[in-house]
């Protein structure tokens, strides 16, 4: 896959699942806007670090099961 993003290339689940999956395995970052994953973040169009939420799950909000 040339340098596109996954946000806004919904046809390559058509056409090359195993190009998608190879994108998508062991995540690293999330899209903003759609919530998709991908593992570099030069596939999404507003990507955040995954693991910047894993210790604080809803930052700015807590709950008492912490979610």
């Amino acid at each position: 896959m040339a340098k596109q993003q996954l946000c806004k290339n919904k046809k390559l689940l058509k056409t090359d699942m195993a190009a998608y999956i190879a994108h998508v395995e062991k995540p690293k970052f999330v899209c903003a806007s759609c919530g998709r994953v991908a593992n570099r973040k030069g596939l999404l169009c507003e990507p955040l670090k995954i693991t910047r939420f894993k210790q604080n799950r809803c930052p700015g909000k807590a709950t008492r099961n912490g979610f």
